[in-house]
């Protein structure tokens, strides 16, 4: 069952999608640039059993306020804000793209509040060419384009401080890059998991939209993370051994047998007679209004606004290819309802 709710901030009005086990420890997803909460429902039913899960709509986002300012600093302490305000105190913190740096950037000013971060397809941000969509050129979308205008600007020139605040972070860090048809410069997602003291980097081939491309493997990397405790593999200082070859910090080796066990459980369960998931179960979930959801698996992946476009590529880390599924193309922009906040 998902709810959606608002919360009056000090600032703005953000509106957020909860889900998942009352008493379970607290998710909270941030989506990306011209994207909305609705975008993590193609892995909700996945991490929402074990989770009590916040889906929010970031300010200028879907059915959040618009507001005189806009930035990521101003997002930050949005999502502080909302913590204060729901009363949430440690919580694992998931964000893509600009709800990374938006993460990230949470982790560096509160680390006593996150628990467990994941970071999908945002690198080391530095200085590069303008992206800015010039003025006039708004057609209607779910996100106020002056929003969009105000964050490119800083993904443009960012602050050094945001980069050199990545050795500073406390948490526990999963980096997720989505490999050579991402437009984000992979050398540098990898740079942001060497800065982070407890980083490990995993490349899933998807390009930039991982989460909603390769839903199944993405879940196979984030949820036992999000789930591990010290004396586990994938933690600094358990005697785990690196795959030889592999960056030390690479962590695909274990994705790649996660989804072969996950598709042999599939394959048993298709041959055991089943006749249909029960209700509640990872195959159909229903939302407030009691609609159906299809499985992870089987969602149309849907579009983000693409920030990076202005970067150049570089060297890649190790990558992981789906087991026994070409590499897909991958949409490069545009937003889930047809409408791009520029590339």
């Amino acid at each position: 069952m998902t709810t959606v709710r608002t919360v009056q901030l000090p600032e703005v009005t953000l509106a957020y999608r909860e889900s998942g086990h009352p008493d379970g420890p607290p998710l909270v997803l941030l989506h990306g640039l011209g994207e909305r909460a609705a975008g993590w429902d193609t892995v909700l039913p996945d991490l929402a059993p074990h989770h009590h899960v916040y889906a929010l709509d970031l300010r200028g986002h879907g059915d959040s306020g618009r507001t005189a300012a806009y930035g990521l600093e101003a997002m930050r302490e949005d999502v502080l804000a909302f913590l204060d305000a729901l009363g949430l105190g440690r919580i694992a913190l998931v964000g893509h793209s600009m709800g990374g740096a938006v993460a990230y950037l949470v982790a560096q000013a509160a680390p006593e509040r996150v628990d467990r971060l994941v970071l999908e397809e945002i690198p080391a941000l530095y200085p590069r060419p303008s992206s800015v969509p010039p003025e006039g050129a708004d057609e209607p979308a779910h996100f106020d384009w002056a929003m969009v205008r105000a964050v490119k600007a800083q993904l443009d020139t960012p602050d050094p401080a945001w980069r050199e605040g990545l050795t500073r972070i406390t948490a526990p860090t999963l980096a997720v890059a989505g490999g050579p048809s991402s437009h984000v410069p992979q050398e540098r997602i990898a740079e942001l998991a060497r800065l982070i003291p407890d980083c490990r980097l995993v490349t899933i081939e998807a390009g930039h939209l991982v989460h909603n491309v390769r839903p199944a493997e993405f879940v196979a990397a984030v949820a036992p993370f999000l789930e591990a405790r010290a004396g586990t593999p994938g933690r600094r200082g358990t005697g785990t051994a690196p795959r030889p070859g592999r960056h030390p910090k690479t962590m695909a080796w274990p994705v790649a047998r996660l989804v072969r066990q996950a598709r042999y459980s599939a394959c048993q369960a298709k041959t055991s007679g089943s006749n249909g998931s029960s209700p509640g179960s990872a195959s159909s979930r229903a939302d407030s209004s009691g609609a159906s959801e299809p499985s992870a698996a089987s969602r149309i992946p849907m579009a983000a606004a693409n920030p990076w476009s202005s970067a150049s590529s570089g060297p890649q880390e190790p990558t992981m290819p789906a087991p026994g599924t070409p590499a897909p193309s991958g949409r490069k922009s545009g937003s889930s309802n047809g409408n791009s906040a520029g590339t």
